[in-house]
């Protein structure tokens, strides 16, 4: 079967459209996808050379060929939006609620939905190959639709060689090549044919081609971005200009501000210190990265920290309300474990420790991934233009009646975040009191939770938890670093200016 022309540029692309008779809005929508894909990756490239708004017209066309509804070319066009730091025109590189809201008015709800998840959606390994083959028929119509995209993607990936060109390593290629046959299999599945033979003949002619003389290849492996070719942009004169720029840019703290959907609904309220991330739950790249993680937790505390609870029976009492009640008449203020050890029979995991055995170690690693994920979506959660600085605090196992009692970690204010799983769900909780209005809260464990609070002096925040199952955490500190005064500030970027823009001493 003849590999079908696709196109590469603008014309291209809207002489497909209108050979294949869509409308006159649809044209104007996939102008529209095109004219923000333009702005967006204007200066990008692929490490093969090609200009990545190429990558993206071809990925199109692709979908376009396979006689997809508009939204999904249009999201065909703009599938790598929030895929690359680059790209995503944010505050440190992360997606707020505002970016997503700019794309929303602009292409609507239909497609920057289909973009965001197609960010979010699993790919690259056989388990999730695997995964989409034994489930396709309990799809609905959006996750095919996204399957879609993803092996048109695939596709544009593998076209003129470009994975040779692009220098790409070894090890990709036999990894991607190791879900090859599923991937045909998906398309075929997807009732996408011509799409699975031309595939199937980009990934051979990959597998057959003798070796490239090396000084065609482009070793770039990613995506790239040329500098601005202006004399002014060269060289430390070039660093020394844009850094001042920035140092004259007018800055503005803003008011701190949370978005927990995603969906541009604000719910943030300053006088709220309690909140419970369900979205988190959605999350799919993040519940995969903390499932690993957890299962090598789980081989390190079956082999070496197995003998290292303690039962206690009075544990629920030690977390009710009464226990409460007892520490408040008697004006105690409990900090927390790390003062108090006796409030709680919890397992911690020890760094030291389990840096001595290779599960430990495997277990650490993992744990690395799942602070880098935890990191980037804190970064965009909290809308701030002050900087985060995130700590872990702690990764802790309760065994089946494991607790932590009453405490409120006042020394150490902030905000704090607790990544949970229960292998039984409704069988631990989270207890806090509520500082406004003194009444007790009880948040129980679903598999897994995302809890996210605030430690101040001013509102002292009391809270326990109890388990009847297994149950891990991970725990992490979040603060908001103070802004330094203004002369300082001035001071120290003109110290930056001479020291990293290469000026002469």
């Amino acid at each position: 079967m003849a590999m079908r022309p696709f196109a590469l540029t603008y014309p291209q692309l809207m002489n497909q459209a209108l050979a294949q008779g869509l409308d006159e809005e649809s044209l104007r929508r996939m102008r529209t996808a095109y004219e923000l894909a333009e702005w967006e990756f204007d200066g990008f490239y692929r490490g093969q050379g090609m200009s990545f708004l190429c990558h993206l017209v071809r990925t199109a066309s692709i979908v376009l060929a396979e006689r997809q509804p508009i939204h999904v070319v249009m999201a065909a066009l703009l599938h790598a939006l929030y895929r690359k730091e680059e790209f995503y025109g944010a505050r440190n590189g992360q997606v707020t609620w505002r970016k997503r809201n700019r794309v929303q008015g602009v292409v609507g709800k239909d497609v920057e939905a289909l973009i965001w998840e197609y960010r979010h959606f699993p790919w690259s390994t056989e388990e999730a190959m695997h995964r989409h083959l034994e489930h396709l028929e309990t799809y609905g119509e959006r996750m095919r639709q996204i399957l879609v995209v993803r092996l048109a993607n695939q596709l544009e990936d593998y076209l003129d060689l470009g994975m040779i060109y692009r220098g790409a390593s070894p090890s990709r290629m036999e990894r991607e090549f190791s879900y090859w046959e599923e991937s045909l299999l998906l398309a075929r599945r997807l009732g996408l044919v011509q799409l699975a033979e031309e595939m199937d003949e980009a990934y051979k002619a990959h597998r057959t081609t003798p070796s490239l003389p090396g000084n065609v290849l482009r070793h770039k492996g990613g995506v790239y971005k040329l500098p601005d070719h202006h004399w002014l942009y060269e060289g430390w004169v070039g660093e020394l200009r844009n850094r001042l720029r920035k140092w004259l840019k007018p800055t503005q703290e803003k008011r701190q501000t949370f978005s927990e959907d995603g969906n541009g609904n604000s719910w943030f309220d300053s006088e709220k210190i309690f909140y419970e991330l369900t979205p988190w739950k959605e999350d799919k790249e993040l519940i995969s990265l903390a499932k690993e993680c957890l299962e090598a937790y789980r081989v390190f505390q079956k082999e070496v920290v197995k003998e290292a609870f303690h039962p206690n029976p009075a544990a629920l009492e030690d977390v009710s309300e009464e226990a409460l009640k007892a520490i408040l008449d008697l004006g105690k203020i409990i900090h927390g474990i790390k003062t108090n050890q006796e409030i709680s029979n919890v397992v911690i995991f020890s760094l030291q420790e389990m840096e001595k055995t290779p599960q430990g170690r495997e277990a650490i690693a993992l744990g690395k991934k799942v602070d880098e994920a935890v990191g980037r979506r804190l970064r965009a959660l909290f809308d701030t233009d002050r900087e985060l600085l995130i700590h872990n605090s702690g990764r802790f196992w309760y065994p089946p009646g494991g607790y932590m009692g009453w405490h409120t970690n006042i020394q150490a204010p902030g905000w704090r975040l607790y990544v949970n799983h229960a292998e039984e769900a409704g069988k631990s909780f989270f207890r806090y009191r509520d500082p406004d209005t003194g009444g007790i809260v009880t948040s129980l464990d679903s598999e897994w939770n995302f809890r996210l609070f605030r430690i101040t002096p001013k509102k002292v925040f009391w809270h326990a938890i109890y388990s009847g199952t297994n149950r891990f955490s991970l725990g992490y500190k979040i603060e908001l670093k103070i802004r330094r005064p203004l002369p300082v500030r001035l001071l120290k970027r003109a110290k930056s200016l001479f020291t990293e823009a290469g000026v002469p001493s």
